[in-house]
């Protein structure tokens, strides 16, 4: 790395968008992608260990590590750095607007965007759920999450990212309700 990309105190610059924690939480999303972490981080170019510690936010990743992650994934770096726009690039292309293609169906997104963010509070408290329970689970946070944006739609309301705009996990910490639904369910 040249000079020109350190601190003064000679440590690497970190211009990356959001906070660590944000960051290493869509560098997981993107490994969760491959089969394994060890295909993850052969993509990659670094050793399942750098890639563990990128994954936990103890170290943040080169440019052509993210890179490499995303190409492997077509995910886009955009989303990897900022969590902005779709996550995926062929998602990218298929927005309204975009001539290259068909528009990516707003429930798709939707059930994705549920699907990664139960995963992730699954993983963060620590739960393991009985496969049928996590798919009853599905089916009933999706029927609410649906009716709750086409109400929002209905009202002329403006609609969460969460529910319309792929790449972003539905955080089911923020809703208690749901939150003890899915205790109650573990």
């Amino acid at each position: 790395m040249s000079k020109g990309n350190r601190k003064p105190d000679g440590e690497p610059e970190t211009a990356v968008s959001g906070s660590g924690g944000e960051l290493a939480t869509r560098i997981a999303m993107v490994v969760d992608l491959f089969e394994t972490k060890t295909l993850a981080a052969k993509a990659a170019g670094i050793s399942p260990e750098q890639l563990s510690r990128q994954v936990k936010g103890l170290n943040r990743p080169f440019l052509d590590t993210m890179v490499a992650l995303c190409t492997a994934q077509g995910v886009s770096l955009d989303w990897l750095a900022t969590g902005e726009g779709p996550m995926r690039t062929r998602e990218r292309m298929a927005q309204p607007g975009n001539d290259s293609g068909g528009f990516v169906p707003s429930d798709e997104v939707l059930l994705g965007n549920l699907v990664s963010g139960l995963e992730l509070h699954l993983a963060r408290e620590d739960l393991v759920l009985r496969p049928e329970a996590k798919a009853r689970l599905t089916v009933l946070i999706y029927r609410m999450k649906a009716r709750r944006r086409a109400e929002l739609e209905r009202q002329g309301l403006p609609v969460p990212l969460d529910l319309r705009v792929a790449g972003h996990p539905i955080d089911i910490a923020s809703d208690p309700d749901l939150a003890d639904i899915i205790h109650l369910a573990g």
